[in-house]
């Protein structure tokens, strides 16, 4: 866009041979009309032949001036007349502001994605119009694998380039998106059981439906190696389970109390890692700590519906 604002100066000659031509420094543009309702140009011409009034012109940024500071000399020339040079003063063209916001993109579990680079992975805003944007980098904090584990994850769009627009004169800033893995809900997971309530047990194995499903298990499956309660160290008590990568509204975290009279089950101080990745389950492992003194913590996998 051209500059809001404008400043102006007075043109004014006797004796003329001819109108003046006055000329404006690179970045700049003429009109003899505040509100450019007469145009604006890069050159305009005054008067005639004669004496000429004082005469208001008006200067202003160019709207196709590139990012930067700008000045030089306002040239007045006519015929047989010695030229008049004034200096306009250093201006600024600040650059423009251009958003870039990663579009969200979802995949089901069990597939690879590619995230692409193109038009349809981002919006823009901010750019002059008749410009464009060709690609951008885009970067997931993960979720693109095949077995990734279901959730969100973050998009990061960043290194615009290409299209018609010059970076040179922008100021960019990047806004992310979400890619969501969408897992196996346990209905589609349960269908087809001769009892597909989450705590039944239709196939006698001495799990639960939907701790069959949260362990990522076939309904029926040896659950041998699901889950067990290591041996204590002498700095904390810990136990091993396997864990779904494709859950879909269903969680699950390990408890602990000091005995098994009434009471709540805590998990304070509980920390969860990862094991090992088995592809579509993971071993994952929840230590508590052992207070000295302490000889036992009963420790327990409570799972749930969201």
């Amino acid at each position: 866009t051209p500059s809001l604002t404008q400043t102006s100066f007075l043109v004014s000659g006797t004796n003329l041979q001819e109108g003046i031509e006055i000329a404006a420094p690179a970045g700049f543009e003429l009109s003899l009309s505040e509100d450019g309702t007469g145009g604006y140009t890069s050159s305009l011409a005054v008067g005639a032949a004669g004496d000429l009034d004082p005469t208001l012109v008006f200067i202003r940024l160019a709207a196709g001036t590139p990012v930067g500071f700008f000045t030089g000399d306002i040239i007045c020339t006519s015929a047989g007349a010695t030229p008049a040079v004034m200096v306009m003063p250093e201006s600024e063209v600040r650059p423009r502001g251009l958003n870039i916001t990663a579009l969200d993109q979802s995949k089901p579990f069990g597939e690879e994605l590619l995230l692409g680079t193109g038009q349809s992975t981002f919006i823009t805003t901010g750019l002059a119009e008749g410009e464009t944007v060709g690609s951008v980098t885009l970067t997931a904090s993960g979720g693109t694998a095949s077995n990734a584990v279901a959730g969100t994850y973050v998009i990061t769009p960043s290194a615009v380039t290409g299209g018609t627009f010059d970076p040179a004169n922008y100021s960019v800033f990047y806004f992310p998106g979400t890619l969501t893995v969408e897992g196996v809900s346990f209905a589609d997971w349960a269908a087809g059981l001769a009892d597909a309530a989450p705590g039944a047990d239709p196939d006698g194995n001495g799990l639960a439906n939907l701790v069959e499903y949260f362990f990522g298990m076939q309904p029926g499956a040896d659950a041998t190696g699901a889950m067990s309660i290591g041996q204590p160290t002498g700095t904390n008590f810990h136990m091993d389970y396997r864990r779904s990568k494709s859950l879909n509204g269903v969680t699950g975290e390990v408890v602990w109390k000091n005995d098994l009279s009434a009471g709540t089950w805590s998990t304070n101080d509980v920390v969860d890692t990862l094991l090992r990745d088995e592809g579509t389950y993971e071993i994952r492992r929840a230590t508590v700590p052992r207070w000295p003194g302490e000889m036992r913590k009963f420790l327990r996998l409570e799972v749930w519906e969201e």
